[in-house]
C-alpha cells in the first residue's frame, strides 16, 4: 500500500479499504510526505468510530498502542482524537496516563510496562561510576563516555560482550588508554553499581521486557518508522506485534489483533546501533 498525497484527515480516503478494512493488518510504505500518517489516523479513527468495518469490531482508545520515534505524531494523533470527539482536553492533560498511556516511544511505552517505573541511569550516574572506577567522563571522546559508547553499542545491536570489540568506538577506547581493554570487567562493575543504585540503562527496557514477554494488553499495534529500527527495538516491537496478532480477539469481532506498521526502507538513518531496513520488509503484511 503505497501512499500518494497528504489530504485533510476530515476527508480522508481509507486507501484499499474494500479489500483491507480498517480492522486488517497491513504495511504502509512511501517516503515523508506521501500520506503515512494520514492514512494511520483515518484507520485508527475508523476502528473507534467503527465505521468502513467488515465486522462489528468494538475498539476503545484503551484498545491502542501506538509506537513511534516521533513525539510530534504522537501528539499530533491525540488532537485529532480530540477533534473526532474521541478524546476530551482531560485526556491530553497527562496522556502517559488513563486510557492513552500506551502512546508514545517503544521505551516510554516500556517503562510503563514495568512494575515501579524503573530508574533510568542518567549522565550524573555514569560520571560517578567512572569516578570510581578511574575513568574521565566529561564529554564526548573522554574514555569513560566511549566506554559507555561500546556499551550501548553492545545492548542496542545485541552484540555478545564477547565481540566488544566490534564496536565503532573500541579502538578509540584502546587508543586512549593506550591497551587493549577487557570491557567484560568494566561492564561487570557496571552492571554491579546498577543493581546497587537500582538504576537501568534506557535500552536495558527493551531486552528486559522482550524476554520477560511483557506486552501492552491491546488488540491493536501501531508501529511508525518501522525501517529505522535497531535490533534491541525490534526484539520488542516483533514480541508486541506477535502477542497482538495471535490474541483471540472474538469478543471484539475478530480472530486477530491488527497489526499497522509504516515506513521507508530508503530513509535509514539509525545505522550506527543496527538499523535495517530488511526488519521493516520481515512484517508479512499486505501492503
Amino acid at each position: 500500500m503505497t501512499m500518494m498525497g497528504s489530504p485533510d484527515l476530515n476527508s480522508v480516503e481509507i486507501e484499499a479499504v474494500e479489500e483491507y478494512p480498517p480492522s486488517s493488518s497491513v504495511k504502509i510504505r512511501g517516503p515523508p510526505g506521501t500520506g503515512k500518517t494520514t492514512q494511520i489516523f483515518a484507520r485508527l479513527v475508523s476502528l473507534l468510530q467503527n465505521t468502513d468495518l467488515d465486522v462489528d469490531v468494538d475498539v476503545d482508545v484503551a484498545d491502542i498502542c501506538v509506537v513511534s520515534y516521533r513525539r510530534s505524531l504522537i501528539w499530533d494523533l491525540l488532537y485529532r482524537l480530540r477533534e473526532a470527539g474521541i478524546l476530551h482536553g482531560f485526556d491530553l492533560q497527562n496522556p502517559s496516563q488513563g486510557q492513552t498511556r500506551l502512546m508514545g516511544t517503544v521505551h516510554a511505552i516500556s517503562r510503563r510496562l514495568m512494575d515501579g517505573s524503573p530508574q533510568i541511569a542518567d549522565n550524573a550516574d555514569r560520571q560517578e561510576f567512572c569516578r570510581q572506577i578511574g575513568l574521565r567522563y566529561d564529554g564526548e571522546g573522554s574514555t569513560g563516555q566511549l566506554f559507555f559508547d561500546i556499551h550501548d553499542w553492545l545492548i542496542a545491536t545485541q552484540t555478545p560482550i564477547s565481540e566488544a570489540a566490534l564496536s565503532p568506538a573500541y579502538d578509540d577506547f584502546c587508543d586512549r588508554l593506550r591497551r587493549r581493554v577487557n570491557v567484560d570487567r568494566i561492564v561487570a562493575e557496571w552492571r554491579a553499581y546498577k543493581t546497587q543504585n537500582h538504576l537501568w540503562d534506557f535500552d536495558e527496557l527493551l531486552t528486559h521486557v522482550a524476554r520477560q514477554d511483557i506486552c501492552p494488553d491491546v488488540s491493536v499495534l501501531v508501529i511508525d518508522e518501522m525501517h529505522d529500527v535497531y535490533p534491541a527495538m525490534y526484539a520488542t516491537l516483533r514480541t508486541w506485534a506477535d502477542q497482538v496478532r495471535q490474541t483471540d480477539s472474538t469478543a471484539r469481532g475478530t480472530t486477530t489483533g491488527t497489526v499497522i506498521v509504516a515506513g521507508d526502507p530508503d530513509q535509514v538513518i539509525n545505522q550506527y546501533q543496527g538499523a535495517d531496513p530488511t526488519y521493516f520488509e520481515e512484517f508479512a503484511l499486505p501492503e
